[in-house]
């Protein structure tokens, strides 16, 4: 199983992405950061959508502020975070690559929205 942890840099190497688009999300991502400790005391446990340094929306699904997100701005670089003190840890198991492949491969990435 591979760990992911959400608040990691984005995968630079992904070529269909343009760096536009990573400097963009690094940007909300520093913004999230930046804001972590006020928004534990204001929004623990939301998801927060943070878009050019200001925080959007919120609330407890991260599919609707995705909606919402791409409904009002379109197909940009924005930020959907999970307001906790520590970052979740997703175990994704994968059938191609073994247990101890996997751990010496891969590297923790950010996913800007949920799936």
């Amino acid at each position: 199983m591979s760990r992911i942890d959400t608040r990691q840099e984005p995968i630079a190497e992904a070529p269909h992405v343009a760096q536009g688009w990573l400097a963009g999300l690094r940007k909300e991502q520093a913004v999230f950061e930046r804001r972590l400790p006020q928004l534990l005391k204001s929004h623990r446990g939301e998801y927060v959508a943070i878009y050019r340094g200001r925080i959007i929306a919120h609330g407890p699904d991260d599919g609707k502020l995705a909606y919402q997100m791409y409904t009002k701005f379109g197909n940009v670089p924005f930020l959907i975070a999970r307001v906790e003190e520590e970052p979740t840890v997703y175990e994704i198991p994968s059938p191609e690559i073994e247990q101890s492949e996997c751990e010496a491969t891969t590297r923790p990435f950010t996913r800007p929205v949920r799936s």
